[in-house]
């Protein structure tokens, strides 16, 4: 959240607390229960999307970037051992079709 919406969110909680505060008199206002009931409700709704924005992302940030390492990973498995399959059944074009349009082109390199 960004300064103003902080600063309104702060006033929002400071009402909330004087209409606590003096309740037994703001009580008998015609209305006034239901419409404290509602203002509490959206209040609760608006620190709770304030803690989530509050969040910290890195975490997520870091499993994203963990999880595409291994992907690439795999995929690197994965091409090494279709070539290897390709030279031992002696296939030329699976060779050479795998070394020009996957590997290669994407510019992949092998991790030992």
């Amino acid at each position: 959240m960004n300064s103003k919406q902080n600063s309104t969110l702060t006033m929002y909680r400071r009402v909330s607390n004087f209409i606590k505060k003096w309740l037994q008199i703001l009580g008998v206002l015609p209305n006034f229960t239901s419409l404290q009931t509602a203002f509490e409700k959206k209040l609760s709704q608006i620190e709770t999307m304030a803690n989530q924005q509050a969040q910290d992302l890195s975490g997520l940030r870091t499993k994203k970037e963990d999880m595409k390492a291994s992907t690439s990973q795999k995929v690197l498995d994965m091409c090494h051992r279709l070539e290897a399959f390709a030279k031992i059944t002696g296939d030329v074009v699976l060779v050479v079709c795998h070394t020009i349009k996957s590997c290669s082109s994407k510019g992949l390199k092998r991790v030992k």
